[in-house]
């Protein structure tokens, strides 16, 4: 249906578009209007319909209330869960949101995020960092006519501010429960070279060294993070020689294509090989067994990345190079459990 414009709810009730806009807009008024008036417009567009065009508002306002969120890959459920908390944060900040998927490729976020300015977005919001992420900060610091806020981008995004979860104290909290359930021989299994995925794993190395206990290379494992890929890696390691009685997953996604690994060579969880995840996405509640994973606050971090992108859109100080980290918590499911006593 054609949009129902402000001059022509005015014709029709045969008054001035002005006084339809100062109706509707409630805006005080030194021109009064009668409340007979008042009435019959607000009947015709009940009766027919109308909604304010959000372009026109922004060239008269100088703001379109519409933010961007360009998403590294929008089928990890991790960021299906993100994307939702983020728009619920923007929507209490009576913001809209325009979704981008960049597909890991700095040539596509690039673009997404020139069709963003076109869009009359204000901010943007980037959910991961990608592959080529070189490439991407040469150009967009050059190109950048929005403000811009980073999350999840480990320490990879220089130019921009950056909001992230603490990776060295959330796979500190599984090493440290993982040891105290008597587990010496833990492997990490990392999901992709992200920036997050990189600060883990050395936080994993760090982690078993200030506790005494070594790390063969065998027992850190690279995966793509995706389903079949990270199975059959894991799988590989746990058919291997002097395996593991514990994982630490860089992501929940590979946490539970580990767990898929586990079952198919013929090992319980958690009796025979204990499991921890990175995340809490919805799914590992309902895994079998549920998952042992790290909780990244996902309120809160959207909450701060929003306040950052506000502050940069209100007074063009975007902080370039802050990074600010919000700890996570443990939460302990049915994937753990004390390591077998003959492989302590």
């Amino acid at each position: 249906m054609k949009r129902l414009t402000m001059k022509q709810v005015g014709e029709l009730v045969g008054v001035s578009q002005s006084t339809v806009s100062r109706v509707l807009s409630g805006a005080p008024s030194n021109v009064p209007v009668a409340p007979e008036t008042r009435d019959r417009i607000l009947k015709v567009v009940a009766d027919l319909g109308y909604s304010p065009n959000p372009v026109a508002r922004a060239l008269r306002s100088a703001r379109t209330g519409l933010l961007g969120l360009i998403v590294r890959d929008i089928n990890d459920p991790f960021f299906s869960m993100a994307v939702a908390a983020i728009t619920a944060e923007a929507h209490r900040h009576r913001y809209s949101v325009v979704l981008g998927h960049a597909d890991s490729s700095a040539h596509e976020a690039l673009a997404l995020s020139e069709t963003l300015v076109m869009g009359h977005c204000e901010g943007a919001i980037l959910l991961g960092d990608l592959r080529d992420q070189a490439a991407f900060w040469m150009r967009a610091r050059a190109a950048r006519r929005m403000p811009l806020v980073g999350l999840w981008q480990g320490s990879r995004a220089p130019h921009i501010p950056v909001v992230n979860v603490d990776n060295a104290v959330g796979i500190r909290l599984a090493i440290e429960h993982l040891v105290g359930l008597g587990h010496r021989r833990i492997a990490f299994i990392q999901g992709g070279q992200t920036g997050d995925g990189l600060e883990r794993r050395d936080a994993f190395r760090a982690v078993l060294h200030d506790l005494g206990i070594p790390t063969p290379e065998r027992n850190v494992l690279v995966v793509p993070n995706a389903y079949e890929a990270a199975e059959a890696g894991v799988e590989r390691m746990l058919r291997g020689r002097a395996r593991p009685t514990a994982l630490v997953a860089s992501t929940d996604l590979v946490a539970v294509a580990a767990l898929k690994a586990a079952s198919q060579v013929g090992l319980s969880v958690p009796r025979e090989v204990s499991v921890v995840g990175f995340d809490d996405i919805p799914l590992v509640r309902i895994t079998i067994p549920s998952l042992t994973t790290i909780r990244q606050p996902m309120q809160e971090l959207s909450r701060r990345a929003l306040a950052r992108l506000m502050s940069a859109m209100g007074d063009g100080q975007d902080t370039i190079g802050h990074v600010e980290v919000i700890p996570p918590t443990l939460v302990v499911r049915d994937s753990t459990a004390q390591a077998p006593a003959d492989n302590r």
